[in-house]
């Protein structure tokens, strides 16, 4: 789509990473799965959870979820919720139709913590 916003901050103390995102969708939105490149190769061996994320729909509900280290380089966003007709365990990915179908200004917004490599 068109004129969706990004937004990121990272700090990174020796061997502790914390960073915050949000992004809004645009017009025409297309998703995927959801994931996010890392602003620094994390120290990884195994899926790790690292954070929460919010999934917001304009003008809508807010749907929680959590955020997992599923490679050195990636954090992939997972649903962690039960709410109205979206009932989505922890090992769902979120998508294009979880935990709602994706439109324009709708949002996702976390803060991760890990440990750098």
């Amino acid at each position: 789509g068109s004129g969706g916003a990004n937004e990121g901050y990272y700090m990174r103390v020796n061997d502790l990473v914390v960073a915050r995102f949000r992004q809004t969708l645009g017009t025409s939105p297309t998703i995927g799965s959801v994931s996010l490149v890392l602003p620094v190769t994390a120290d990884y061996t195994l899926y790790q959870p690292c954070g929460q994320i919010w999934m917001g729909q304009s003008g809508g509900s807010i749907y929680n979820g959590q955020a997992v280290l599923t490679a050195a380089g990636t954090c992939t966003m997972y649903g962690a919720y039960v709410f109205g007709t979206a009932a989505v365990t922890i090992n769902q990915g979120v998508t294009a139709s979880t935990p709602f179908s994706w439109g324009s200004n709708d949002y996702l917004t976390g803060q991760i913590v890990y440990r750098a490599a």
